[in-house]
């Protein structure tokens, strides 16, 4: 009996370090991701401006223009800068090492791991 609740207990202290580290990697997972749709959504208004100024069109008002390629240039420009103003203002982006800091704290130290699944065994051997 004492020997069935020993490996119970052991179980349970593998299965909640387990589920700690899967939900670290996730916590990772979707930084990761936020960054990828942050990148995705700046880059796609771009990609639609300079695939229609891409096509060959006589009529476009803007290619008689001595500084129409200067005016989408600097359109573009507005348009990465407007994003990532709206991302940093809604707290999407963070500078700095803060944001390092908070991942840094998402990972587990193996030592400290092992160490506190050998004090629960520890403890059950004190049980037992």
């Amino acid at each position: 009996m004492r020997i069935e609740d020993l490996n119970q207990s052991v179980r349970d202290m593998t299965d909640n370090a387990l589920s700690t580290y899967l939900s670290s990697v996730a916590n990772r997972q979707n930084e990761v991701m936020k960054i990828l749709s942050i990148v995705a959504a700046i880059f796609l208004p771009l990609t639609l401006i300079v695939g229609v100024y891409g096509m060959n069109f006589v009529n476009m008002p803007e290619l008689q223009w001595s500084y129409g390629y200067y005016v989408v240039l600097g359109f573009l420009v507005l348009a990465i800068v407007f994003a990532m103003w709206l991302f940093w203002s809604r707290g999407w982006i963070n500078w700095g090492w803060r944001r390092m800091f908070f991942m840094r704290s998402l990972r587990v130290d193996r030592k400290k791991l092992r160490d506190y699944m050998s004090l629960g065994e520890r403890k059950n051997q004190k049980v037992a």
